[in-house]
This record gives C-alpha cells, structure tokens and sequence, in this order.
C-alpha cells in the first residue's frame, strides 16, 4: 500500500510542472505547440488581415500573441495566393530583416528543420539583456524543380526565456483544417 501512495504523491507534485499542449484554429490552419512553464500566459487571436506584397501578390494574415508573466511571442502566418520561394535561404533573409529592424546587436543565426521543414532561427540580446528569438518557415513548401516553394510562411517572435521559446520552436505544428 505504502508504494502506491508514494506513486501517487510524485505524480501529484509532478503535474504542475507539465508543459501546457496548446490547440488553436488560426484561419484555414491548426497550430499546435507546448510551453515549456508553469507560469501563467494568456493566447489571443487576432482578425484576420491582408495586404499585398511589392511584387503584387494578395496575402491574407493570420496573428496570435502569446502573453505571458516571463515574456510574450508572436505566431504570424501568411497566405499567399502564390507560391513564394520558401527555401532556408529566404528564411534567413526574413529573419535577418526582423532582427535588423528591432536594432538587435550581433544576431546569431541557424538554419534548423521546423516542423520537418527547412527554416530559419536568429537570436540576439539587446542591451538591456533581453534575449530576442525569431524563426521562419513553410509548413506547405515543397521541392518543384529546382525550387523549394510554399504559400504559406511562419513567423514566430519571442522573449520568452531560451527554454520556453525553444519548446515551443520544436513542437511547432502548422497543419491546413
């Protein structure tokens, strides 16, 4: 009897620390990741917008913002109506653009698989010792020819602690409804 109750104890104690799953519907997509914390964070979704690239392609965005007490990320998902370039290369020119933007110092950068696709990762600290992570992919992209194509791209933004942040990285899931 003794054992059972000292199982049962640990995996009391334990389950707090259990990353949260999170599931939402994000336009015609499901995105799927953890967190890696017990602190408390809030998802909120936000409407749809659209615009058109400077090569005149419509695009529709879909945005959700992870708020939490030790950092906040953003989840962008574009929508092209054509297929784009999508290979590591253009992922680290749209990571390279959103770190120079925000006025980080020495980014460092990688080019990962996410979610089994070829993408992009840069990190960089800030001054005051924040650390800045952004990522890029295409959850859709595929091999045509000569070119790695896709008509869907994956921003994420992050000042969560490393761990967080890269929990959340590897467990990334994009799927189309």
């Amino acid at each position: 009897m003794r054992p059972l109750w000292i199982l049962f104890l640990i995996a009391v104690l334990i389950s707090p620390a259990l990353a949260d799953h999170e599931m939402i519907q994000l336009g015609p997509y499901n995105v799927s990741f953890d967190m890696n914390t017990t602190a408390n964070y809030g998802l909120i979704r936000d409407e749809p917008s659209g615009g058109i690239t400077y090569k005149g392609i419509p695009f529709v965005r879909f945005n959700l913002s992870v708020e939490g007490e030790e950092g906040f990320a953003f989840l962008i998902l574009t929508k092209y109506n054509e297929s784009m370039v999508a290979d590591a290369n253009a992922n680290m020119g749209i990571v390279q653009d959103i770190l120079a933007t925000t006025g980080c110092d020495k980014p460092k950068l990688f080019q990962p698989s996410i979610d089994g696709k070829p993408g992009a990762f840069g990190s960089c600290r800030f001054p005051s010792g924040n650390i800045l992570v952004s990522a890029s992919y295409s959850p859709d992209g595929v091999q045509q020819g000569r070119e790695y194509l896709g008509k869907t791209n994956v921003r994420v933004l992050s000042t969560f602690p490393w761990e967080i942040t890269r929990d959340m990285l590897y467990t990334l899931v994009v799927k189309p409804n």
